[in-house]
């Protein structure tokens, strides 16, 4: 009896299967009954286009990239989201440097190890007008300490008199 390309059912003989179409159509009809339902079953249990969720691993037979477009626009749609087992190497090293008041030489970074930058300040960069609101805040300070908390600097001819103890008192010959 002859059979269909794909799926190899029978197909009864027009003329010679007077006595098996029967049983053979409802052999055929089982038949793709049970495949259809497992084809069925195969895609109810697939992901949605939209939304849904993997668990597992996801293995490409590229390796770590992918060579290939994985859909037809050439990538993922939407966010790829979570945390590689591995490291992958930068493609192109990057270098950071701080430049300006503080200042740091360029690292080199790859995705191979953490950046660490020794920085520096240049003598003379910073002063009281370069740093936004310290003179206020040391103004204000002062006026938070009691009396016996301030100490005088006094510059003079004179011999020293008055004060209270930690005062300095400085005596030059004109």
């Amino acid at each position: 009896m002859p059979t269909t390309d794909n799926f190899e059912w029978a197909i009864p003989t027009v003329g010679g299967s007077t006595d098996t179409w029967g049983t053979e159509l409802n052999l055929v009809f089982t038949t793709q009954d049970t495949d259809l339902q497992a084809i069925k079953d195969t895609a109810d249990g697939a992901l949605p286009l939209a939304g849904g969720a993997l668990t597992g691993d996801i293995t490409s037979t590229h390796g770590a990239t992918f060579e290939e477009p994985i859909l037809g626009n050439g990538g993922f749609a939407g966010n790829l989201l979570g945390t590689s087992s591995e490291a992958i190497l930068l493609q192109n090293a990057r270098e950071f440097t701080l430049s300006g008041v503080v200042t740091a030489s360029a690292q080199s970074f790859n995705g191979s190890a953490n950046v660490t930058l020794t920085t520096e300040i240049a003598d003379d960069a910073l002063s009281i007008a370069k740093t936004s609101g310290l003179q206020t805040a040391l103004d204000a300070k002062e006026a938070t300490l009691d009396d016996d908390q301030k100490r005088k600097i006094t510059i003079s001819t004179a011999d020293p008199s008055g004060g209270v103890d930690g005062d300095i008192w400085l005596k030059y010959t004109a």
